[in-house]
């Protein structure tokens, strides 16, 4: 994963903690990200994305896929998504990146970022004229095929000979050069035994996560938040207590597996806040006919902040065109959300627990759509189960 991931923003934008999902069994990691509302909202529009990178075919002002792109990021997928629908047995093979379990192929993109972290500004002065000379020598016109292959072995060897001590740092992370022809016991061995001093250096502790449970939560989630195997329908959803007599557990056992189960998949602990800027997001944009609109506005909106904190806008002004993308989503940040989601996540569940009726709520909150009384009895349902999970 990114070194850069996001963090709560306003309250409003929740990336999963770095690395969590990498405490979980692989195939209990695409359960959790294909269910995650962000992943629903926004594979299509990441996968358009990555798919068009890799072609040569993106426009400079794509910020609707720059946008999902990095909202994957946020959740822990890096690339390709697949289709939400998609059983865990048809991509074991394919592996994407996000499924690669704790050892994991590492990209240049991880790599460059760990020098940017971690070399000290000296030596990126000195890799950096390396790399430049390396670029000139592979794009240069006027040199023979001899030449380029001179240039670049004296170049390694100048690498491979430089005195800056930094070239020679073990990284602060694991990272390790698998020799392929050693025994498969003998690469499972060496790489038990590195982990052992990894954890030790980090004063890592394994997680308490109890695997052979984790079928039972997602279960639980799937009754709760009506789970279809590749979407949500609100129609099939249950209530905790229904679940309870359902599955003959107590109540307060099913409250527990679903918190558990809100963990796995949103990565943060349960709150009723968190639950209705996310998953209630999402189900409130089906009640009202808004698709996934809303959702990529907040993916827009949590990017285009997240280069704002990272670099000036005066900086971005003199340094990159007027049509670049991190420039153009800059200048949309200040746009307020199409569908009218964002307010109204945040004031329904509001006004409900100030004792509101209906239509008071309407009145205040001047509600047109047709569907909003439906919605207003959603609110009101839903939310007496999660105020039983608040305690």
């Amino acid at each position: 994963m990114s070194d850069f991931l996001p963090t709560v923003d306003g309250h409003e934008f929740f990336p999963r903690p770095r690395d969590q999902l990498l405490n979980y069994p692989v195939e209990m990691r695409w359960e959790f990200t294909r269910r995650h509302p962000y992943y629903l909202g926004l594979w299509q529009e990441a996968r358009r994305y990555s798919r068009e990178s890799a072609a040569a075919t993106t426009r400079s002002d794509d910020i609707k896929g720059l946008a999902a792109k990095f909202a994957m990021g946020a959740i822990g997928v890096q690339g390709e998504p697949v289709p939400p629908e998609t059983p865990f047995a048809e991509i074991a093979g394919e592996d994407p990146r996000f499924l690669c379990g704790s050892l994991q192929p590492i990209t240049i993109r991880a790599i460059a970022t760990m020098l940017i972290g971690q070399l000290s500004p000296q030596c990126q002065v000195i890799l950096s004229g390396i790399l430049d000379l390396a670029a000139a020598t592979a794009c240069g016109s006027n040199l023979t095929n001899e030449m380029r292959t001179a240039n670049r072995h004296a170049l390694l060897n100048h690498l491979t000979s430089h005195p800056h001590p930094d070239f020679d740092k073990v990284t602060d992370s694991p990272l390790f050069f698998m020799h392929l022809g050693a025994s498969q016991e003998t690469i499972k061995e060496d790489a038990n035994r590195q982990a052992r001093l990894w954890k030790a250096k980090k004063g890592e502790v394994s997680p308490k996560i109890h695997t052979t449970k984790l079928s039972d939560y997602l279960a639980v989630w799937d009754q709760f938040e009506g789970w279809t195997g590749d979407s949500y329908d609100i129609k099939r959803e249950l209530t905790l207590k229904q679940i309870a007599a359902e599955r003959r557990k107590s109540v307060s056992t099913i409250y527990d597996q679903y918190r558990a189960a809100f963990k796995a998949i949103l990565g943060w602990d349960f709150t009723s806040d968190i639950w209705w800027k996310t998953v209630g997001r999402m189900k409130l944009a089906e009640l009202s006919g808004s698709g996934k609109e809303s959702t990529l506005w907040l993916a827009r909106r949590r990017f285009s902040r997240h280069q704002d904190r990272l670099v000036s806008t005066t900086t971005l002004s003199a340094s990159l065109p007027n049509d670049s993308p991190v420039a153009i989503v800059m200048d949309d940040a200040s746009t307020s959300d199409p569908t009218g989601l964002h307010d109204l996540v945040q004031d329904i569940p509001e006004l409900i627990k100030k004792g509101k009726t209906d239509d008071e709520i309407v009145k205040e909150l001047n509600l047109t759509n047709p569907l909003s009384r439906e919605m207003l009895n959603y609110v009101r349902t839903k939310q007496v189960d999660l105020q039983h999970l608040l305690h």
